[in-house]
């Protein structure tokens, strides 16, 4: 088993999980939110590659979208609605999304980061998601059981705010990470713990294709592999040290990905034989 423990109330990084670990709780301190209650109710950091310029590009501009939302009392948030279909006119670049089991460039590619960190926070900010999907693979910025997936007009993660206060979106993008934090009148007087226990793993398997650039004697891994899992999901509400509250979530399967090696034409051609 392995835990990782960070701060809910002021970080809380996601982190990808460990394929090996059979239970791994939400990356946040098991503590009591302040005696002094203040605005912050939960807080998610991810991060990603600065040197992928137009995946970057992607995620600052769908962070400064959601920057400043306000989500009324028992309101909503639409991922969707609210940043933008994904073309070149709304300010998106090409960069890879997943699309029918491969990598293929997309204006909008990486989105999805954005709406994993904000369903992240929203979980451990207690709020209730009427609409969510996990990706096709594990996402690697996020543990499995954090990410939620989006496609303009198909797939949307929709938030519902539970409390009788409006809660406001801050999003911050710095050089490589992503936070998003949710800020409120007052904070609730209990605190979320999310808990993913990885159910069943899977094996992934070995592609091979040939490619001109790969020069003969060698190979190169241009996609690496990951595990599939099914992992169960469950939110507890703590108080005073006690649960108070218990719910079980959805049961989420990731296919495994494969991983693609190229390897210089005449090896293949030589293996077919």
């Amino acid at each position: 088993m392995r835990r990782i423990a960070l701060s809910v109330l002021v970080t809380c990084s996601l982190l990808p999980a460990v394929a090996a670990a059979r239970t791994s709780v939400s990356p946040c301190l098991l503590r009591e939110p302040p005696a002094d209650p203040g605005v912050l109710l939960a807080e998610a950091t991810s991060r990603f590659k600065a040197s992928h310029k137009r995946r970057a590009t992607n995620v600052r501009l769908a962070a400064s979208r959601l920057d400043g939302q306000i989500i009324p009392p028992r309101g909503r948030l639409s991922y969707n609605r609210v940043v933008g279909p994904r073309t070149a006119e709304s300010g998106y670049r090409k960069a890879p999304v997943i699309l029918q089991g491969r990598y293929q460039n997309r204006a909008g590619g990486g989105v999805c980061q954005p709406s994993s960190t904000l369903y992240s926070a929203a979980m451990l900010a207690g709020f209730r998601v009427p609409d969510r999907s996990p990706h096709l693979w594990v996402a690697g910025y996020v543990g499995p059981g954090f990410d939620a997936t989006v496609s303009w007009r198909t797939k949307d993660l929709v938030i519902e705010n539970p409390y009788a206060f409006p809660v406001t979106v801050q999003a911050h993008a710095g050089v490589d990470y992503l936070t998003i934090r949710l800020l409120g009148e007052r904070a609730p007087p209990h605190y979320v713990v999310m808990k993913v226990t990885t159910l069943e793993t899977s094996t992934f398997p070995v592609k091979r294709e040939r490619h001109a650039n790969v020069p003969p004697g060698t190979e190169v891994v241009a996609v690496p592999g990951e595990l599939g899992m099914k992992v169960s999901r469950v939110r507890e509400r703590w108080r005073a040290g006690r649960r108070v509250g218990r719910e079980t979530l959805t049961t989420d399967a990731y296919a495994p990905r494969p991983m693609l090696i190229l390897e210089p034409p005449e090896t293949i051609t030589a293996a077919a034989q």
